[in-house]
């Protein structure tokens, strides 16, 4: 059948003969159906590997925000951590802080800044930042025969000076003096994203420069070979072939495993500026490091999924650990922010993205976007979530409550809290706290403002303060009957107020007891007991007047 005639054709062994028309629209609508949902199918298998949300990773100037990990895994620990990493903070693309710094952990999930040592371990001098000098290419290289963990970075003035620096610890805590291990003469060319090892009792180092891979190796770190360059084979790559797409490596990590040479590279695409690059991880193994066959492993999530992977995928780093190969790869969103993420698996062709649910200390990086029909879960036994409106916090088998912000039944803009049962417990609204059901007890503290309210000694006891631009009173309103206003207006004086508050409000009481314990004020229409007389007294404006 013709899709856009509807003519149904048969073959008669020589042509296809017109047999029958009919009306192609619903046949065409569930194909147009079954075809989008196989798209967004195959969207989400492509991206099972990129990570829901990020590590947090502390960085020194308080942003959250980091690229350029190098991790180190020591199965009998170092120093009391299995996990080693060196990176650098990327606020907002800003290299002023793109310093080299240390973390540490020992489930490789949950990192904490390196208790030893502060951070960052290096810097630029004063007049080199003020000059555009800035660091960056975090890697880390671990001497067996030396028991010390080295760390080596970039120290560089885009197309003015070039260095690859190095500094080492043997304790974690005190790190050696910086040396210049490469010097570019005249930063005739880059050296970026170094990835160094140290086998066969020498460095063998991988960087790229002019867009290419290259290899240099050294005895003693200082005395280099002359370089070699490493062609890389994109033919497996997944947009290899793909008009205006032309595959170059931009930043690595290389590892040897199993006598073999691994490579993890964020490849973009020659054709487009940086800005627009959507780098793509690929992989691949060699036996002498001299060539490599990769494919893609990972791609940036859609840019219109407002995930913090969603631009492109950067330095990454390849750790072996037992059977599990795990990825943690620097990455940025449409937010201009820099996070990174863990993905582990079996094989490095099916990994999957590691959400560090399980970790106490974890806290939401800045840049994380939700659209108005997704959540953040917080919680995947107790269900807790975040959304764009509501924020539900549930201790399974225990309590749930509910925040929600948006317009109460009056119509005004209003943060409301919500018991299990979707019963209104507060209803706070701009300068107002109007309550249909609260505890005393409820409160702790004396941080609601501009109304305060604060449990004092007792459960029983509720205050309520007055700022300067607000009178303190307490609202109390019947729905569909009206309301009324407690007012301190006067010295040792209680109003009652009509809703409105322009007129005093009527009581309806059993009794008043009037103690006559204190002086009382005198305005005209008060009534007291004088306990001297024994008898109740109205102020008739000039003396108080006994009522029998």
């Amino acid at each position: 059948m013709a899709r856009d005639t509807g003519i149904v054709y048969r073959f008669d062994g020589t042509q296809w003969q017109p047999i029958q028309q009919i009306d192609a629209t619903a046949i065409n609508e569930v194909d147009s159906r079954l075809t989008a949902e196989l798209k967004e199918m195959d969207e989400k298998i492509n991206h099972i590997a990129n990570a829901a949300i990020p590590l947090y990773i502390p960085t020194y100037e308080g942003s959250g925000q980091s690229c350029h990990p190098s991790i180190k895994y020591f199965p009998n620990k170092f120093k009391s951590y299995y996990y080693w990493m060196a990176y650098t903070p990327y606020p907002d693309s800003n290299d002023d802080y793109e310093n080299p710094c240390i973390a540490v952990s020992n489930d490789g999930v949950t990192w904490i800044e390196n208790p030893y040592a502060k951070n960052p371990i290096d810097v630029p001098t004063a007049e080199q930042l003020a000059d555009g000098y800035h660091m960056s290419d975090t890697h880390l290289v671990w001497r067996e025969d030396l028991q010390r963990l080295e760390c080596w970075y970039r120290l560089n003035k885009n197309g003015a000076f070039e260095q690859i620096l190095r500094k080492y610890t043997t304790d974690g805590a005190t790190w050696s003096e910086r040396e210049v291990m490469i010097e570019v003469p005249n930063a005739t060319y880059q050296i970026l994203s170094p990835a160094v090892i140290y086998d066969e009792n020498k460095y063998k180092m991988w960087y790229v420069s002019r867009r290419n891979v290259r290899y240099i190796e050294s005895v003693d770190g200082v005395t280099w070979s002359s370089e070699v360059y490493v062609p890389l084979d994109f033919t497996k790559a997944k947009r290899y072939g793909e008009t205006g797409w032309t595959y170059y490596p931009w930043h690595l990590d290389i590892v040897k495993n199993n006598g073999q040479y691994e490579i993890l590279a964020s490849c973009g695409n020659s054709n487009v500026g940086l800005t627009d690059d959507r780098a793509e991880l690929c992989h691949g193994i060699s036996v002498d490091g001299m060539s490599f066959s990769v494919e893609t492993i990972m791609q940036p999530t859609p840019l219109n999924s407002n995930s913090w992977d969603s631009v492109k995928l950067y330095r990454s780093s390849l750790v072996f650990v037992g059977d599990v190969v795990k990825i943690y790869y620097s990455a940025y969103n449409r937010n201009g922010k820099w996070h990174i993420g863990l993905s582990e698996g079996s094989n490095i062709k099916y990994l999957v993205g590691t959400i560090p649910s399980d970790s106490d200390s974890y806290i939401i990086p800045n840049g994380i976007k939700l659209a108005a029909s997704q959540k953040l879960l917080l919680e995947t036994d107790g269900g807790s979530y975040i959304n764009a409106k509501e924020i539900l916090l549930r201790d399974k088998g225990i309590a749930e409550g509910k925040i929600v912000i948006g317009k109460n039944s009056e119509g005004n803009a209003a943060l409301s809290i919500y018991n299990k049962a979707s019963t209104l417990l507060l209803n706070m609204e701009l300068n107002e706290l109007l309550a249909s059901r609260v505890k005393t007890a409820n409160f702790y503290g004396d941080s609601i403002y501009p109304n305060k309210l604060q449990q004092v000694t007792s459960y029983a006891k509720l205050r309520i303060y007055a700022t300067q631009s607000d009178k303190g009173e307490l609202h109390i309103v019947s729905p569909g009957v009206g309301g009324a206003r407690l007012q301190v207006n006067e010295a040792n004086t209680l109003e009652i107020r009509r809703d409105n508050d322009q007129y005093t409000a009527n009581t309806k009481q059993n009794g008043i007891i009037l103690t006559g314990e204190q002086v009382m004020t005198e305005i005209a229409g008060a009534i007291r007991w004088n306990p001297t007389t024994k008898k109740h007294q109205g102020y008739n404006g000039t003396a108080w007047v006994d009522f029998y």
